[in-house]
Order: structure tokens, then sequence, then C-alpha cells
């Protein structure tokens, strides 16, 4: 193959999925002008990746699961899609907007200027068992929605865009409680057919007890919803709900204060070194470790540990 041959075969390239990671770096226009392109962080029924560009252009392309983009930019962004009917379509997405693309759907997009994506994939068998644990078996279908606003999901993007800045990436806990989140709010509002009804679980004394049993228990390895969910006896998706139902947190943000509190209490009780204290507490590095603790409690771990000394 002949190197004008191998240019040609790389702009030919369409196909982009969540488990090909080469596929998102041959596939773009203009490859030059990636400034960052994370892999993708994979979990039970879901994975998510965040990317920031420059005056690229991805040609079309389509994926085998739901994708979910929330993008942060300040200048021209623009979608074109196919629909299953066949028809064309193109849309400016602006501020504040973000993308549900279904999968199969084929679709691309080009940004004139800068701009960030934090995207989630949903694949499409979980979502099929969501739908069916809710009100039984029947089918679903999401419709395309290039432009839609909410709130939540903005809100998501923000904190998933943020966690992709640590350098460990994001929480397992923190992408799969996500998942759980926007599966359920887009199959409430976006299926066609029967909706998703509005629910309040409710766990038992007992099963809050066993959930909260094994947070304490495995609070410094890396955490799992489905893994929480099941010491609970719960499924993933009724349990994410219910527990912050019980506690008042999402469980990603309760065991973020769990660890913080079981911080505090071994830096006021112990000679530890810090990094100690940080590791076997679950936090992914010290500087992550530090920036949460100041934020929950105002000063550094070693300040803290100072005025509880003195």
């Amino acid at each position: 193959m002949t190197p004008s041959d191998e240019t040609s075969s790389t702009k030919k390239t369409s196909a982009l999925t969540a488990t090909d990671d080469r596929a998102i770096h041959t596939c773009w226009a203009s490859p030059d002008h990636a400034q960052r392109i994370t892999e993708f962080f994979k979990v039970t029924g879901a994975s998510s990746r965040f990317v920031a560009l420059t005056g690229c252009e991805a040609p079309e392309h389509e994926h085998p699961d739901v994708q979910i983009t929330i993008p942060f930019f300040s200048d021209v962004f623009t979608a074109k899609w196919h629909t299953a009917a066949g028809e064309i379509c193109h849309r400016t997405v602006r501020v504040g907007e973000c993308c549900v693309i279904p999968s199969g759907e084929s679709h691309r997009f080009n940004w004139q200027g800068s701009a960030e994506m934090a995207s989630l994939y949903l694949e499409t068998s979980w979502l099929g068992q969501i739908s069916d644990e809710a009100h039984g078996r029947g089918g679903w279908y999401l419709p395309s929605d290039y432009g839609c606003e909410d709130p939540v999901l903005l809100q998501l993007g923000a904190a998933l865009r943020e966690a992709y800045g640590q350098p460990a990436g994001p929480p397992r806990l923190l992408v799969e409680g996500m998942a759980a989140v926007v599966a359920v709010r887009l199959l409430r509002r976006r299926t066609t057919g029967q909706a998703l009804p509005t629910r309040t679980d409710k766990l038992s004394p007992f099963s809050v007890r066993r959930a909260l049993d094994y947070i304490h228990s495995h609070l410094g390895e890396d955490l799992s919803l489905h893994e929480i969910a099941a010491a609970a006896r719960y499924s993933p998706f009724h349990f994410a709900r219910a527990f912050k139902t019980a506690t008042g947190l999402s469980p990603h943000r309760f065991v973020m204060r769990e660890r913080i509190e079981q911080a505090k209490r071994r830096l006021r009780g112990s000679d530890d070194s810090i990094c100690q204290i940080c590791m076997e507490c679950g936090f992914v590095d010290q500087s992550h470790f530090a920036r949460l603790f100041r934020r929950e409690t105002g000063v550094a771990p070693r300040v803290y540990r100072q005025q509880a000394t003195e």
C-alpha cells in the first residue's frame, strides 16, 4: 500500500464504536487538532470518554450503543444525521444543549472552533433490562435528540468533565451512578409507548445496613454500584435511587463523605503519613485527596491534623 493509499484508507474510516478505542484516532478529518482524547472508561452496561478538539470534523459514523454527548464550547458546533426513515437532518447545537444519539444512527459533527465533549455510552441490552425491570417486557425506543435542554444531563456532564481532569480519571462508582440516572431519565422522558412510571423505591432497614456494612468494609477499594447493590440484595437500577432516598446522598457522594470522615479520624488519632491515609481510604492520589478534603473541611489535611493536636 502506498502512502497515498494509506491516507485514503484513513479518511474513509467511519466505524466509531465504544469498544474500538483506535477508531476515534483515525476518523477525525483533522487529527492534528485533537487536544485530548481519553480512552473509553468501561463499567457494567456503559462506558464514557472525554474529548477536547479544535476546528475538527468527525466524518459520518455510528455507534452500537446509545450515545449521550454533553458539549462544552464557545464556537459553532453543527450536527448532521440520518433518521430511521432515511431523512437527512442537520442542526446547530448551542451552549446548554445535549445530544442523544440512538444506537446505529449515522451522524457526523463539525466544530469551527474549540470544543470539549463529555460522552456517555449506554449499552442497548442494559437499557432493555432497565426498561423491563421498570414496567415489564414490552420494548422501548429512544428517538434522536440533537440539542435537548436538560439541566440534569448538563450537571452530570459537568461532573464527568471534572472527573476526567483527575490523573486517574473518573471513579467507577461515579460513572455507574451517572449511567443509572441517565438511563432512567431518558427512558422515562423519551421512550415511545408506555413510559417508565414515577415510583419511590425504599430500602428496608436491613438492606440499608447491609449496604453500609459493605461500603465501610471496602472503603479503601474501587467500589462498584453493582457490588453495593448486590450486598443490599437490590438491582443496581432500583438501588441507586432508593439509596439516595434513604441517605440523602447518591452512592458516590456517600462514599466520598465516608472516606473523608475516615481520613479525619486517622489524621486525628494516628501518626500515619498523609500519603498512607490517602491510599488506604480509597483516594486515587494525594492531590485528589487534598482537593476533596479541603472542599469538605475548608482546610488542607496537614492543617487539619495540626489543629486537631493543638
